[in-house]
């Protein structure tokens, strides 16, 4: 490293458990990392489960900590979440040009959207890419997409800027 001072890896894993019953809409937010979307048959029902990994290169224990702390991720129905949204891109709302309304997606307000979004430190508007990056899987039960897709789909809309996005099992 520079000046002696060498750079490691840390990594700090984190689930949190969402319940809600019918999923219509699915808003992820995170300009670096690997992004999972998955059914899993043995997932509980009425639950949508959040893994996140924060992934941050520092010369010790104490500096990976503190970067940590500068990571936020909030994970929960949109008029909960607090940090303004890291999606650069807006969702579209439907117009009369708009595909039929049982396609649109659901207002932002609803208690059936959920929407994931990660905040990075930000010292000179660009986030640094050598050294954070957050890693997330999201599962929800095979019951909860037999109930989003009979009357209308699933709204899914993934920002991921830098890393791999995977949709295994939605219909």
């Amino acid at each position: 490293g520079v000046g002696g001072v060498s750079s490691q890896t840390f990594k700090q894993d984190n689930v949190q458990n969402i319940s809600i019953t019918t999923l219509s809409s699915l808003q992820i937010c995170d300009k670096i990392g690997t992004i999972s979307i998955a059914v899993d048959p043995n997932a509980p029902s009425g639950q949508v489960q959040v893994k996140t990994t924060k992934i941050v290169h520092a010369a010790n224990d104490a500096a990976a900590k503190q970067e940590f702390n500068r990571i936020n991720i909030e994970a929960q129905p949109p008029t909960g979440i607090t940090s303004p949204l890291a999606c650069t891109r807006t969702v579209p709302t439907p117009t009369s040009a708009s595909p039929p309304s049982s396609i649109a997606p659901t207002p932002a307000t609803s208690n059936t959207a959920l929407v994931v979004n990660v905040t990075f430190p930000d010292s000179t508007g660009l986030v640094n890419m050598a050294s954070d990056a957050v890693d997330m899987q999201i599962t929800f039960p095979a019951s909860m997409q037999a109930a989003t897709s009979s009357a209308a789909p699933l709204f899914l809309n993934v920002q991921d800027a830098l890393g791999d996005i995977k949709v295994d099992g939605l219909q």
